[in-house]
């Protein structure tokens, strides 16, 4: 929200956290982001709907895959400037995904 009487633009983003994988990986992965521009004293919500596809990941057999288990989702300014986190909870078996899965987020600002 702007402090100081002038529009401003924020860009808010989302990255998951896979702590837990059998493989090498970043800490952290960018999953997400949305360009907010904000009048003075004006607020707003944003909502990112993740499919858990977004979370695949080159696995031990080299195959795109899903794995079940528990991520951390980080919503913030920055990686190091985090505002919120969620766990959720992948379920069902490890999925196998090829280049048709779902690649982009839903990002709903109000």
């Amino acid at each position: 929200m702007p402090i100081s009487g002038v529009p401003t633009a924020s860009v808010e983003r989302v990255w998951n956290d896979a702590a837990q994988s059998p493989v090498t990986r970043p800490v952290v992965k960018l999953i997400g982001f949305a360009r907010v521009s904000a009048t003075p004293g004006e607020q707003w919500r944003v909502r990112f709907e993740v499919p858990a596809s977004v979370t695949s990941f080159i696995g031990p057999e080299l195959t795109r895959i899903v794995e079940p288990g528990e991520l951390e989702l980080r919503l913030g300014a920055s990686s190091a400037e985090i505002r919120l986190t969620a766990t959720v909870t992948v379920v069902g078996p490890t999925l196998i995904v090829d280049h048709t899965r779902r690649r982009h987020r839903l990002v709903t600002v109000t």
